[in-house]
């Protein structure tokens, strides 16, 4: 999952369509499978992950997952991210002997 895309203001969390085989930038990515360097983990405050559900008056709802959370706050320390499209990461279900 690759979310939004840095060059469209304000900036989003709008899911891209992957493209093959490339450095994609993003906002945000899933976490299913991420590198990053512990320096990141120094700069970027506590509570990292969290997940965020309310109502901010006169703007309306906020509302993200702990993973978007995470992107939001790391990218105000000034981090960017991509995805590396070349890399190919599955998931195995044990119980049908399959790789998604």
């Amino acid at each position: 999952m690759i979310y939004g895309d840095p060059r469209v203001m304000p900036r989003n969390y709008i899911p891209q369509v992957p493209r093959i085989d490339t450095l994609q930038e993003c906002n945000g990515l899933g976490m299913g499978f991420n590198l990053w360097r512990i320096e990141m983990f120094k700069k970027v405050p506590k509570p990292w992950f969290k997940t965020v559900q309310e109502l901010v008056p006169g703007q309306g709802v906020r509302a993200c997952t702990q993973d978007m959370y995470f992107f939001d706050q790391a990218s105000k320390e000034g981090y960017r991210f991509a995805c590396d499209t070349r890399i190919k990461v599955g998931h195995w279900d044990q119980t049908t002997d399959t790789m998604w």
